[in-house]
C-alpha cells in the first residue's frame, strides 16, 4: 500500500511541472480550432475576418484587409490603422473595395448575406456597403478568381450544374490599376 502512496506524492510534488504540460495540447488544440478561412469563396454566414484571406485557386490573387502605409495612422503607429478590403496580386494591390470609407480599427469583417449583398461589419458602427442589395433569395456565394476579378454569383440559377450567373464583380468597379 505504502508503495503506491509514494509514486502518488511524487506526483503530486511534480504537479506545478506536469500539470502547464499536460494544459499545452490542449490550449494548442483550442488556438488551432479557430483556423483561418482557406478558401476562394465566401458563402452566406461565413466571414472574413481581418487577419484571414481568401486565396483564389491557382493562388494568383488573395483578397484581405489591409493598411497603406501612407496612411497616417500606420506612420503614428497608433494600431491596425485605417484598413481596406483590397485583392492584392503576389506584391501589389489591385483592387480596393471601400477606398471612401475605411475601417478604423481591426474589427472589421467582410460577409455576404443571402441577398447577394457584400458588406463590411465592424465595431460600433454601422456596415460599409461593398455591393448593392440584389434583391434576391438564393443560394449566392463571392469568389475570386484568378484574374483577380471578385464575383457575386447565384449558384442557384446557374443551371447545368456551372458555377452560376455572374450578378456583380469587381471589374465593373476598377480602380486606377489595370491588369
Amino acid at each position: 500500500m505504502r508503495q503506491t502512496l509514494l509514486p502518488i506524492k511524487q506526483l503530486m510534488a511534480l504537479s506545478p511541472i506536469l500539470v502547464p504540460l499536460l494544459l499545452i495540447p490542449i490550449f494548442l488544440g483550442s488556438v488551432f480550432a479557430i483556423s483561418p478561412l482557406k478558401t476562394d469563396t465566401l458563402k452566406p454566414g461565413q466571414q472574413l475576418r481581418d487577419w484571414e484571406q481568401l486565396i483564389s485557386a491557382g493562388e494568383a490573387f488573395t483578397l484581405r484587409f489591409f493598411t497603406p502605409r501612407e496612411s497616417s495612422t500606420f506612420l503614428l503607429g497608433s494600431g491596425a490603422g485605417l484598413r481596406y478590403i483590397c485583392i492584392w496580386s503576389q506584391t501589389d494591390p489591385v483592387w480596393v473595395g471601400n477606398p471612401t470609407e475605411p475601417v478604423s480599427d481591426s474589427s472589421g469583417s467582410l460577409s455576404i448575406d443571402t441577398n447577394g449583398a457584400l458588406k463590411i461589419t465592424r465595431a460600433n458602427a454601422s456596415p460599409i456597403m461593398v455591393s448593392p442589395h440584389l434583391s434576391l433569395a438564393g443560394n449566392v456565394s463571392a469568389t475570386l478568381l484568378d484574374s483577380g476579378n471578385f464575383v457575386i454569383r447565384d449558384a442557384g440559377r446557374g443551371g447545368g450544374g456551372g458555377p452560376g450567373r455572374i450578378l456583380w464583380q469587381s471589374f465593373d468597379h476598377p480602380t486606377n490599376i489595370l491588369l
